[in-house]
């Protein structure tokens, strides 16, 4: 399970938007859909804050492994630190350009200026003046090179210690990860100790298998153990017989869904009990194909018709997709690799209901790059909108075990004031099943 993956699963949990998510930590909506989408990693002190707000620890955010260390609040002072210094070295060299421009706009004056007719050794007088001033600059010029070296020899080793550094929170980490597992653990009130672990998942019979184990903390000869797991059905149970150690465990499948919760339920006599042990998010989905589309179709760039503000055409409309390569993830020791796409529709929608399909097309001439990619394209298109409105990029998508899903586009536009304009609130939190889009 990637670090976005897991940032998308507890933001959802908190039924936050992306743009409120982002409000909280003061950084845009588009912020977070790049780290939800693992195209960049939060800072530091956007995951201390997303840890803060999530109730999870930072290695839990990064899925970093358990290791020895401490991680000591001196070590991200000395990190931010270092932060600051290497934006005050961009500042610096952007301080260099602009001497250097003002210094070829001063020539290009001087050079531009034409000198009066003057005496010999007037000439001569001002030339000797020129030299001087000439001398100067290249002296200074010098002194500037000289400093620029010297500074990024500094970045250099600030960037090593940075390296270092990084390498140490890493490390330290994982070892508070550990300990707070450890913590959990031993203030469990039910179980003296317990694990559960994904072995495997089945998409062609839709199912998930756990390797679940307990051992009761009170343990009473008339003790019964049954493992739980709830997919949003009829929750699977199956019972547990101990073993000589007094140890339950066992192997539990049951549907595969997004939302997975694993528990062991004891009972003595006609007291029931319930211990949570495990919660899993996402693993229906990171089972799906995904694909890569092109959102720069220039709705936004598009103005309305002159005689109706709420009225905008396209003479024709391009979108590219291409298979996403990065979409294997990593649940505990189970990676996990997407079923692949058997058909692929891609559609333009108003208020998640299908307006026309796009139909594939050759690559156009003025496309330069783009190799690898599928070209669809939409022809003599008008929308005729409402206020508030939403415009919605999405593709229909069937595998190759026969499930259909939607996977929505980003970002999404509206009408205001006779232009397109981004959707604050994206559609990335939209629902995947095609019903919900009228499929």
């Amino acid at each position: 399970m990637t670090t976005g993956q897991r940032i998308a699963a507890k933001r959802k949990e908190l039924g936050l938007s992306q743009e409120a998510l982002g409000e909280q930590l003061g950084v845009s909506r588009q912020s977070i859909y790049k780290w939800e989408s693992d195209t960049s990693l939060p800072e530091v002190e956007k995951l201390v804050a997303l840890s803060r707000l999530f109730h999870v620890p930072v290695g839990w955010l990064l899925g970093v492994e358990e290791e020895s260390g401490e991680l000591g609040e001196g070590q991200i002072q000395v990190m931010e630190e270092l932060l600051r210094r290497c934006q005050a070295e961009a500042e610096a060299r952007q301080r260099d350009r602009l001497e250097e421009q003002v210094e070829a706009l001063v020539t290009a004056r001087l050079a531009e200026a034409a000198p009066p007719k003057k005496r010999w050794w007037e000439r001569r007088s001002r030339m000797g003046l020129y030299v001087v001033a000439a001398l100067v600059v290249y002296l200074c010029v010098s002194r500037m090179f000289q400093r620029l070296d010297d500074l990024q020899l500094r970045c250099d080793g600030l960037s090593n210690s940075l390296g270092e550094v990084t390498y140490s929170v890493d490390r330290q980490i994982g070892a508070i990860t550990g300990r707070v597992e450890s913590i959990l653990k031993s203030q469990n009130s039910l179980t003296a100790d317990y694990s559960a672990e994904l072995v495997s998942l089945d998409p062609a019979a839709n199912t998930a298998t756990f390797s679940l184990r307990v051992v009761p903390k009170t343990y009473t000869s008339d003790l019964l153990v049954y493992f739980q797991a709830d997919s949003g059905g009829a929750p699977v149970e199956i019972p547990v017989t101990e073993d000589a150690e007094r140890t339950y465990a066992q192997e539990i499948t049951c549907p595969l869904s997004d939302s997975i919760t694993l528990s062991a339920v004891f009972v003595t006599g006609e007291i029931s009990q319930i211990q949570l042990l495990e919660s899993y998010t996402g693993l229906y989905s990171a089972t799906l194909p995904r694909a890569n589309i092109d959102l720069s179709l220039r709705l936004h760039w598009q103005d309305s018709l002159p005689e109706d503000p709420l009225t905008f055409h396209w003479d024709t409309l391009y979108v590219t997709t291409q298979p996403n390569t990065n979409t294997e993830s990593l649940y505990g020791r189970v990676v996990i690799q997407p079923a692949e796409k058997a058909e692929m529709k891609i559609g333009l929608f108003v208020n998640q209901e299908l307006v026309e399909w796009f139909t594939p097309c050759e690559k156009p001439k003025n496309f330069d790059g783009f190799s690898g990619q599928a070209f669809y394209m939409i022809s003599d298109l008008t929308l005729h909108l409402q206020e508030g409105d939403v415009i919605t990029l999405a593709a229909w998508m069937k595998d190759v075990y026969g499930r259909t899903f939607v996977q929505p586009g980003i970002p999404d536009v509206t009408p205001i004031d006779g232009t397109l304009e981004y959707v604050q609130c994206s559609s990335y939190g939209m629902s995947e099943d095609p019903a919900d889009w009228g499929l």
